[in-house]
């Protein structure tokens, strides 16, 4: 007696209540469509309506919107409504409903599902994804620190099976990292590329950045007038992010917290000098890790302390002759 259509409009559905279909109907049969326009043959059942074997019609869909020259307008025994199959109130309410959960989830950064400009993806991807994502901003953040200069260009690379396809949010996360701490600006996934097209820099996927040999590596090189700098790392056990490249130096550093960065000449004497200033100022060292390009050449330190060190503690390394940079960074 009726037939109401819930089905998407495919390849497979499209045209679905056709003459034939109508053919095997029972006779005053009446069809209800609020799905898709294209799934009923308007002119078949036009026609059904004007000989009686359909009854009536109640459609809020159309195969053309608005529906200019369709054979069922001006029927009698039609029933128009214009597209208000989402408005009423139950589904309104659901709708509400469901935007609220995604808002919650959005702010707490559970989830960003049906997010049409956000870069990260939503759902079971989200979870694989959040610690390369992590690790990326933690990148970007260490770049802002350590660059003499504005820095101008960007060159990132993805290399692993688990995160070819996250180039888009690293980049997004990596940008982001960078950028929040110039000028005040407050800086997230979305705006990260934008604010970086509108600073001048120039971003770019590459190839061949690192020398690091890891699976999903994530790397970054950056340029600023007279000089760049590339960082590369990973994660340990699919969790564990760690910084494993800056420049020329291999290492295996936590990119974590209040992190002071030395370059110095590997020489005797740095490590028990740079130790006797921090404990002086009641500055405990959790990890030393240190990376060098030849016994006697120059040398890396990635220092993580327990508690942001005063300046003049920066100040007192800077005057050790070995020490040739100082940078601290908080990650």
């Amino acid at each position: 007696d009726f037939i109401t259509l819930h089905t998407a409009a495919s390849a497979q559905t499209e045209g679905m209540i056709s003459a034939d279909a109508i053919a095997q109907m029972k006779p005053g049969v009446r069809i209800v469509n609020a799905a898709r326009g294209k799934l009923i043959d308007e002119a078949a059942v036009a026609a059904a309506l004007n000989d009686g074997r359909i009854a009536g019609l109640a459609v809020d869909v159309y195969s053309k919107e608005p529906p200019v020259d369709n054979p069922l307008i001006g029927l009698p025994n039609v029933l128009h409504t214009p597209h208000l199959g989402a408005s009423t109130e139950e589904a309104q309410r659901a709708v509400a409903s469901e935007i609220v959960d995604q808002v919650l989830d959005a702010l707490r950064g559970a989830n960003y599902r049906n997010a049409l400009n956000m870069p990260l993806p939503g759902g079971s991807e989200l979870v694989a994804a959040r610690p390369y994502v992590a690790l990326a901003e933690k990148i970007g953040v260490l770049h802002s620190a350590l660059a003499q200069t504005a820095i101008q260009r960007v060159e990132i690379e993805v290399s692993g099976d688990d995160i070819n396809h996250l180039v888009r949010p690293v980049a997004a996360a990596l940008l982001k990292g960078l950028l929040q701490r110039t000028d005040g600006e407050s800086v997230n996934y979305i705006n990260a590329p934008l604010l970086a097209e509108e600073k001048g820099i120039s971003v770019s996927q590459t190839r061949g950045v690192s020398g690091a040999d890891y699976p999903n590596l994530i790397s970054c090189r950056v340029q600023w007038q007279g000089g760049q700098r590339t960082l590369g790392g990973v994660l340990f056990a699919g969790s564990q992010p760690r910084i494993v490249q800056v420049d020329n130096y291999q290492l295996d550093a936590n990119p974590k917290g209040s992190v002071l960065i030395l370059q110095n000449k590997d020489v005797p004497g740095v490590i028990g000098q740079v130790g006797t200033i921090l404990a002086a100022y009641d500055v405990n060292i959790g990890e030393w890790r240190m990376g060098r390009e030849s016994p006697g050449g120059e040398a890396l330190s990635f220092i993580n302390l327990d508690s942001d060190p005063p300046p003049p503690v920066l100040q007192a390394l800077e005057k050790i002759p070995a020490i040739t940079n100082v940078k601290l960074a908080t990650l």
